[in-house]
């Protein structure tokens, strides 16, 4: 189901990572993810309400990331005690190539140095991702999929993955009140 309403992304936006292509981490550097109470705050049944968007380099070791046609978020979503879970996979549907000012680009040829574009793309959060309270967990997987190669399990002719980092707290929310 596709919303009726566009989400405005801006520089402002503190969900704004970015992917340390070095180390393989996520970061944020408006906040520290390592700090509980820096993290991003949602409530526990929230759904398409909040938009992460997230920038790597265009070229990762060699390659061209926008060349990948398949951008996965692999989520975990668990209580504090760890015995409540709720994983899932979010597949990109928006990527952008941008140049260091977050202007898009449409014509990479056009560009001197690719090393200076980055790809930028968001992850719309499910409610799946909110379902308990607790902490939402997440990774980047990045993919190259060739179709004409059968059978499926052998199609992959690319992926890169980050680390998963803790990005985000949920909290209890009224939804149960009546």
């Amino acid at each position: 189901m596709a919303l009726t309403h566009d989400c405005i992304v801006t520089d402002k936006d503190d969900h704004h990572f970015i992917i340390e292509t070095n180390k393989r981490v996520i970061n944020n550097s408006a906040i520290d993810l390592n700090d509980y109470y820096s993290r991003p705050v949602m409530v526990r049944g929230d759904k398409n309400s909040e938009r992460f968007t997230f920038e790597v380099p265009l070229i990762v070791e060699g390659h061209d990331m926008s060349e990948c046609n398949k951008i996965e978020i692999h989520y975990i979503n668990k209580s504090p005690d760890g015995e409540l879970k709720s994983s899932d996979v979010y597949e990109v549907t928006d990527k952008d190539v941008v140049d260091e000012n977050g202007a898009k680009v449409t014509d990479k040829s056009a560009v001197d140095d690719l090393e200076k574009l980055k790809l930028r793309f968001t992850w719309l959060i499910p409610g799946n991702a909110t379902k308990y309270v607790g902490t939402l967990s997440f990774a980047v997987k990045f993919l190259c999929i060739n179709d004409a190669i059968q059978p499926p399990a052998s199609n992959i002719e690319y992926a890169w993955n980050t680390k998963p980092v803790t990005g985000a707290n949920v909290e209890e929310g009224y939804d149960n009140w009546v």
